[in-house]
């Protein structure tokens, strides 16, 4: 029967103060080390301050005092995958699953491990179908449905009835707009991944996407300034008419077209994500150094338009086009450092 001290360390969990509970149960721990509640709430804790080796050995310790207990499993196997050891991980949940088969949270566990693992994909699907026949109400339930889905459509429907369920859920609000991908328009994943970062503002899977978006808005204008920088380059080597200026005419709408674009795409943004995207800008060399270079090639090839003396020109060009190589070695450089999502 649990004591008074463990009751305060689980309201405590309950309201999201997890150091205080995690002291409550090395607290407990301290004078019974093999209590099977107070080793529940401690790997929990852990679990939630993102303490993983902690915590495996907190689950390890439940397991070895009560060996009949599913969830202690259950613990060491959610441990086991964030330290990306996934065999191990999936046996511990299929333990789980064999020892408690009616709790649906294990079966969602067994569907997250068995998803990433060659030759386990049925066996997610099933345990994730498992999990909403025991528990047609739990977000996490539909959230393996959605994430061991084979059609985008799926994906996409089980996580919005995560969302339904849970509009805090942050793993179903980051994987929905991994899943909406390029089907809707950047701004849109923009906002998404703000709504999930308003739920959760530690949620580092969603920030990292987030910042992925980034580098596709930088990636967006960087084709853009490119093809203005060639073709202003191009026309500049061109034969000049004494009564039509073609060359620069052409190179200023095609500069008027790229700016309305650019900023028609910057206007769609509200000011927390433009203010997030600049400064996520502004903190990667790599991509300052990108757009700089970028920015002063398209003026130089906008000079390269104002010379009368196409041969001049023309030399210019030879001495410019080194400077588009090294561009386009920064913008490759740019690229593989960008994040992973």
């Amino acid at each position: 029967m649990p004591t008074e001290e463990v009751w305060h360390g689980i309201h405590l969990y309950e309201l999201g103060r997890y150091a205080e509970a995690r002291r409550v149960a090395a607290q407990l721990l301290a004078s019974e080390p093999e209590d099977p509640t107070a080793l529940r709430l401690l790997a929990h804790c852990q679990l939630n301050l993102n303490q993983t080796d902690e915590a495996l050995k907190a689950a390890n310790r439940l397991v070895a005092a009560e060996p009949g207990d599913g969830e202690g499993h259950r613990l060491a196997s959610v441990a086991l995958q964030r330290l990306h050891q996934r065999t191990e991980a999936h046996r511990a949940a299929a333990s789980a699953v064999r020892l408690e088969p009616l709790d649906a949270a294990n079966h969602v566990q067994l569907a997250l491990t068995a998803q990433p693992l060659r030759g386990h994909r049925r066996e997610a699907r099933a345990a994730a179908a498992r999990a909403v026949q025991l528990a047609p109400h739990d977000a996490d339930a539909h959230f393996a449905t959605g994430f061991t889905a084979r059609r985008g459509t799926t994906r996409r429907a089980a996580y919005r009835r995560a969302l339904a369920l849970d509009p805090a859920h942050s793993g179903a609000g980051n994987n929905l707009q991994v899943a909406r991908g390029r089907t809707v328009r950047l701004n849109s994943l923009v906002r998404g991944y703000l709504s999930v970062l308003e739920h959760d503002p530690s949620y580092e899977t969603a920030q990292r996407n987030l910042v992925a978006l980034t580098y596709r808005f930088v990636r967006r204008y960087y084709w853009s300034g490119v093809v203005l920088v060639l073709l202003g380059i191009g026309l500049s080597a061109e034969p000049r008419s004494d009564w039509w200026p073609a060359a620069p005419l052409v190179a200023v709408v095609a500069l008027a077209v790229g700016t309305w674009y650019a900023a028609h795409t910057w206007r769609q943004l509200p000011v927390g994500p433009r203010h997030f995207l600049l400064a996520a800008w502004r903190s990667r060399t790599h991509l300052v150094a990108t757009t700089l270079h970028t920015a002063a090639l398209l003026v130089c090839a906008l000079v390269l338009l104002t010379v009368p003396v196409p041969s001049v020109a023309r030399v210019a060009t030879l001495a410019v086009t080194p400077l588009i190589w090294l561009n386009l070695a920064l913008f490759a450089w740019a690229l593989v450092l960008r994040p992973r999502r």
